[in-house]
Parts: structure tokens; sequence; C-alpha cells
């Protein structure tokens, strides 16, 4: 009542004030209603005005409404499909891991090995065949079951309780056939998310050829060794640098200086050379014998002096040592005391040394060179 355009519309007769109406009649709450809808000219005049900045303003948000719904489908789309490709390259990625550790499981010449905390064996790869076992057969069995040594097994386990990890561990397992293989473990604790241990994995690596050339390398070392001790030379070994390598206790008393203080030491500073009859020093040839790889043998004695100022005649004569591509690494010297039998004719005595000499250079580095094709 207190709006001024309906006041404005009373004074206006009915039949033209009211250029619309509508009258119709509802049933509801028990009453029948009557409802009369008139339309005002103010009113009319008002939406006139109005309707088209409404319509314009209300297109307008329903266009905003519309456009930012369409912009988030299409942002949600394309998060959606980067998130599929990423999925997908995860998961093509996975695949490719799980084939190239499938590839090097089955193919890796060491057993793997996992056991559970009690010592049964839940995963071992393929390569248990070449010791006469299928993987198959393996799990569940305990894995001590199949050491030769069982003590072995617990101090393995002992040394992984106090240090976590092992690494060439040497053990004794038993093939199929009864026969023993001496390997060699590299084993940790195994630990599941939550760092609680959850057993043991490892390596097995049969080292039994190994072991062999090891045993039958100390064997010629000790041969050699034996022979060394038991020469009444002088011998040294030489590498290509012209240092001392290795020398038996004859060249202790020649050189007045211990092996230990020999070996690493120039050859030019161990043997101290002077030629017989004018006294000036001597140089070695162990170069030519480098170049060339043939034995040398001095035409001469010469006069050597020891660190306690000693001196003795002496004759010598190098071999070259070769390595499996027949390339000379190093000389043996061997050196001989000719004094006492300086006495006699010259030439009877160093004719039959230079021949003995030679012969037992080049025995000794036949032997070296032997050792090294077995290395």
């Amino acid at each position: 009542d207190g709006d001024p355009v309906l006041r404005g519309a009373r004074d206006v007769p009915a039949e033209s004030a009211a250029r619309h109406r509508t009258s119709f009649s509802v049933d509801g709450v028990q009453r029948r209603w009557g409802l009369h809808i008139e339309s005002l000219p103010g009113l009319e005049a008002g939406l006139e005005w109005m309707l088209p900045w409404s319509l314009l303003a209300g297109g307008l948000l329903v266009s905003a409404t519309l456009s930012g719904l369409a912009w988030t489908q299409v942002r949600a789309r394309v998060r959606t499909e980067r998130l599929m490709s990423e999925l997908q390259s995860s998961a093509d990625a996975l695949r490719h891991s799980e084939t190239q550790f499938r590839n090097i499981f089955e193919s890796i010449q060491d057993v793997f090995y996992r056991t559970d905390r009690i010592g049964h064996l839940t995963l071992v790869s393929p390569s248990c065949r070449q010791f006469g076992f299928e993987p198959f057969e393996l799990i569940g069995q305990p894995v001590q079951s199949l050491y030769a040594l069982p003590e072995r097994r617990e101090e393995l386990l002992r040394h992984l309780e106090q240090q976590g990890s092992v690494k060439d561990f040497e053990v004794v397992l038993r093939r199929t056939d009864g026969e023993r293989v001496i390997g060699s473990v590299s084993a940790r604790l195994s630990r599941n998310a939550k760092g609680e241990v959850t057993g043991t994995e490892g390596l097995f690596r049969d080292i039994s050829k190994r072991k062999e050339v090891e045993e039958s390398l100390a064997r010629e070392k000790e041969q050699l060794t034996v022979t060394l001790r038991s020469i009444g030379d002088a011998v040294m070994t030489i590498d290509r640098s012209g240092r001392v390598i290795l020398a038996n206790h004859m060249a202790e008393r020649f050189t007045g200086r211990s092996p230990s203080a020999i070996q690493g030491q120039p050859l030019v500073e161990v043997l101290s050379l002077l030629d017989q009859k004018t006294r000036q020093p001597l140089v070695h040839s162990l170069d030519r014998v480098l170049a060339t790889g043939q034995i040398l043998e001095t035409d001469l004695p010469a006069i050597l002096s020891s660190s306690d100022g000693t001196e003795r005649l002496v004759s010598v004569s190098a071999a070259p040592i070769r390595n499996p591509n027949a390339e000379v690494v190093g000389v043996v010297l061997v050196v001989r005391d000719v004094t006492e039998r300086h006495k006699l004719p010259f030439a009877i005595v160093f004719g039959a040394f230079a021949e003995a000499a030679g012969v037992l250079a080049g025995g000794i580095a036949h032997d070296f060179n032997n050792i090294l094709t077995a290395i």
C-alpha cells in the first residue's frame, strides 16, 4: 500500500488501469481459493525497461556459469588425461623393470637365494640347476640341509647378526650327487618396511676351480721358494723399471742387505759392480735383455762390493721373464761367486760358469713364466 506506483494507479479508472487480468480458482487446505492477477501500467513500464537488462545480465551470468563449468570440465579432462598418461608410463616402466629383473634373475651364474626367519628357502634363482637342483625342489627346504659343514652356516648367521651383512664368506655345500662344492657367500639380513628382520638373502658363487688354481699356485710358489733357498748363487728378479721385486738369502749375503731391504730398490743401488782391472763402475745390461728378450752372460768376472765393504769376484747372467702374451715383463739375475775358483785357469772356470749360469737363469725364468701363465 505504500508503493507510489500503486497509489497512482488507484487514481486511474479500473478498466483503464488493469490492462491484463487473470482469475482462477485453486482447491487446497480444505478450502477453495480464488486468485486474481492483474498487471498495472507502472509495473509493466518497469518491466519494459528492466527486462532487457535483466535478460542481458542473466544471459551473461548463465554464459559465465556455463563457461566456468566448461573450463572446469576441460581442466579436469586434461588433468585426467595427464594422470592416465603418467599412470600408463609408470605401468610401462614397471613392466620394463620387471622384465629386466626377470632376465637378470634367470641369467645370473651365481645363485641368488632368500630365506625366511627360520631359515627356509623362499626364493632361489634358476642357476641352482648347475648343482643338480630345480628351484621348486628347494622352496620350503631348510638352507642348512645343503651345507656339507653345518657349523659354517651357524657362523655365517652370527656374522650377520653382528654386522648385518657379510662378503665372500667361504662355505662348502653338497650337490645332489653328494659331491662337495666350495663357494663364497655374500649375504645380508632382509627387512620389511617397519625395519623388522624377515630373513636373509644373498648370492652363492662356486669358487672350486679358483681354489684349485690358488692351491696349484701355492704349490708352485713353495717349490720356487725351496729352489731359491737351495741355490748357492744370489738370485734376484727385476721388473721393467729396474727395481728388485724378489731376492733369495744369498743375495743378502752378497749385498749385505736383507731381502726385505732389497725389494723395491733400484738394482743399481743394490748391486754395485766394478771392473776387475780399472775398478770403474760397470753399467748393468738389463736394458739389452728387456729389449732383445735374450739371455745375457757377462764375458768377464766383475768385483761386487757389499754394503759392509766386503768384495768378491762374481760373474752375472740374466734371462728374461715373459707373460702369457710372450711380452718381456722382467729379468732374472743370477750372481755367482767365483773368487775361489778364480785361482784356477780362467778360461776353464769362467767358461764352465757361463754355461751353468745361463742354464740356471733360463730355468728360473721358465718357472716364473709358468706361474704367470697360471695366473
